[in-house]
């Protein structure tokens, strides 16, 4: 009995330090000054209802018109392409490669000249996924298709979170 314990002690124990060495962390709240809240997030349609919903879900103060924000989170959509990234033996496209671009850039509306306005200078942020084709099957291709673009949107508002969380 006493063994037990003291193996279940070890291995959580290991566990831990593992999970801790490889950098895994519990994510923070993001913790934004007053100044900066409420924020008002512009741009892209898609990528501004994604990231205000993950603002919301951080407790961030958001508001629907720019007049009556503190800040402003302006986003857009680069790049979102498709290309052939690998080739059958038959010559056909195999997979596709699917990558989305977007800038991010956050900027205060400052109520005073010694205050920094600017929070995040315009970043890009990418995401990349591999589709793999079915010639054969072109609707669930298709409906494929628009998962992995939403997903590859997700990916970008993951990182722009990130950028916000550690302005």
């Amino acid at each position: 009995m006493n063994n037990r314990l003291i193996i279940k002690a070890t291995m959580i124990a290991v566990i831990t330090l593992l999970l801790t060495a490889c950098g895994y962390q519990l994510q923070k709240p993001i913790i934004l000054d007053d100044n900066t809240q409420p924020v008002y997030v512009d741009g892209d349609r898609l990528i501004s209802i994604a990231l205000k919903q993950q603002l919301r879900s951080n407790s961030i103060a958001i508001v629907s018109n720019a007049s009556s924000a503190k800040s402003i989170i302006t986003v857009a959509l680069i790049d979102n392409d498709s290309r052939s990234y690998s080739v059958s033996a038959d010559a056909r496209d195999a997979e596709s490669l699917r990558s989305m671009a977007a800038s991010i850039e956050w900027h205060r509306i400052a109520a005073s000249e010694n205050i920094e306005r600017t929070l995040i200078q315009k970043t890009v942020v990418n995401a990349e996924v591999v589709q793999t084709q079915n010639p054969d099957n072109v609707a669930a291709q298709n409906s494929e298709c628009e998962i992995l673009i939403r997903e590859l949107r997700e990916r970008l508002v993951e990182k722009m979170i990130s950028l916000i969380r550690y302005h």
